[in-house]
């Protein structure tokens, strides 16, 4: 996936987002969006939500850090989960499904489909 692609075209905006911040300034970014999807939820009644989100961290010397992901989830935890899988399936899978296919190819193995 090109920048590009994961930027929804916006690759300014993406570049922009992607500076790597303090621990502190993440945790605030991250509560403020989360508490913002929650007022979303209500005012567009929306009764199911699954939310994953990063925020890229930095140390006190600029250097880049793990960065954590919020994951988030209201309504029924029987839909949540649905939800869950769905996203697993269309963005994850296919992933993990093209890196068999070439570790399979890479020693000369016929890929599982």
């Amino acid at each position: 996936m090109s920048k590009n692609e994961a930027a929804w075209g916006d690759e300014e905006l993406y570049e922009s987002l992607s500076q790597p911040v303090t621990k502190e300034v993440s945790e605030v970014a991250l509560r403020n969006f989360t508490e913002g999807v929650e007022q979303l939820r209500r005012q567009c009644g929306i009764p199911d939500v699954v939310l994953a989100c990063t925020v890229y961290l930095k140390d006190e010397n600029g250097e880049r850090l793990p960065s954590p992901i919020q994951l988030m989830s209201l309504g029924h935890s029987d839909v949540s989960t649905e939800l869950g899988a769905v996203v697993f399936r269309k963005y994850t899978l296919p992933l993990i499904q093209r890196g068999e296919q070439l570790r399979a190819a890479s020693v000369g193995e016929e890929p599982v489909t």
